[in-house]
């Protein structure tokens, strides 16, 4: 990929990942590591032997290795080399083994390697589209590696074989079959769909064929290009308003304590639970709609904080919770800045 290549002013990336355990096993088995640096993007899904927690072990090490020895330069064959030489060797199975996929941007392009893992999907107007890929061999293995150039609504969907073995001699007879899983995603994808609703929408149909009692661990993460959308959120008494020049946007108002306690916490278990997106596509309550603009629709947002009058203990809870409010929206992969008037 082209070197100091930049994102379009106007565009940003979007992630979404869910996860869910294979059923009676307290860990998972795959580990998906996300990082953002400016308009950059890095998504690492490995996918441990077996499950619980030796495949926990294996999938943590794999993902943190490649993850970061990746972003430090170093080459690939250095980096599963690395890797080789951290796993640990199953007493069960007597190996030592992990998938992983890798991707990363640059600019609109998305750099795809993949190791025996299911191929990703590629979305495009809600079609899933074929795309060329080269392979070559690294200490034995064979990567595939791929480079999409994505426009606006473009998704990559990158998912465990808990996906594509789903139902397996339950509700299917060999796995998700791979045709069968596009068609299900041209059904009921919009490439306007956040891309953490457009994962757990995979995972609903997983547990769906599984009969909710999932044969192995599950992970699924999307990726997405959308045009940016900025929304104030003014923070203060009843009868705040926007100081001059920060009205560009959607603003979203809390005018008491209470609104934004609500808020924080159904943040939270927004941000624990990925599958709450698909409650939020039918709320229509006023915390469910707060919740959307800010998680999902939002890709930038001004916190506007403006003081009471009768500062003291309660103004510094309430400045606690907006620096925790920040820190889960920044955790979501949004744009946040502060400001207090």
């Amino acid at each position: 990929m082209a070197e100091e290549a930049r994102l379009e002013e106007k565009l940003c990336w979007e992630f979404g990942v869910v996860q869910q355990n294979k059923n009676g096993q307290p860990v998972c088995g795959d580990r998906v590591l996300v990082s953002r640096e400016d308009d950059r993007v890095q998504i690492v899904l490995s996918d441990g032997l077996g499950s619980g927690t030796q495949a926990n072990i294996a999938s943590t090490l794999t993902a943190s290795l490649i993850a970061g020895l990746t972003k430090r330069g170093f080459p690939l064959e250095d980096c599963i080399r690395s890797v080789d030489a951290a796993l640990p060797v199953t007493k069960k199975h007597g190996l030592a083994y992990a998938t992983f996929s890798l991707v990363s941007t640059e600019g609109r392009q998305v750099r795809v390697l993949q190791y025996d893992s299911p191929p990703a999907v590629f979305l495009r107007d809600g079609v899933s589209l074929d795309y060329p890929h080269q392979e070559r061999t690294i200490r034995e293995k064979p990567i595939q590696e791929t480079v999409l150039t994505m426009k606006s609504g473009d998704m990559l969907v990158l998912f465990s074989d808990g996906v594509s073995e789903a139902g397996r001699g339950v509700t299917t007879y060999a796995g998700w079959d791979r045709r069968q899983m596009e068609d299900y995603l041209l059904r009921s994808v919009r490439p306007e769909d956040h891309a953490r609703h457009v994962a757990a929408n995979i995972l609903s149909a997983v547990q769906a064929l599984d009969l909710f009692e999932l044969h192995d661990d599950t992970s699924v993460a999307v990726l997405r290009l959308r045009e940016r959308l900025s929304v104030n959120l003014l923070i203060g008494p009843s009868g705040s308003r926007l100081p001059e020049g920060d009205a560009e946007g959607i603003t979203l108002a809390l005018e008491d304590g209470q609104s934004l306690s609500e808020l924080l916490s159904v943040l939270r278990r927004y941000s624990e639970n990925g599958m709450m997106s698909l409650d939020l596509a039918e709320a229509e309550d006023r915390i469910s709609q707060q919740l959307k603009m800010l998680a999902e629709e939002a890709s930038d947002i001004r916190i506007l904080v403006c003081a009471a009058s009768d500062r003291g203990r309660a103004e510094g809870q309430r400045l606690d919770q907006v620096l925790a409010l920040r820190r889960c929206l920044e955790d979501l992969g949004k744009e946040v800045t502060l400001r207090i008037c």
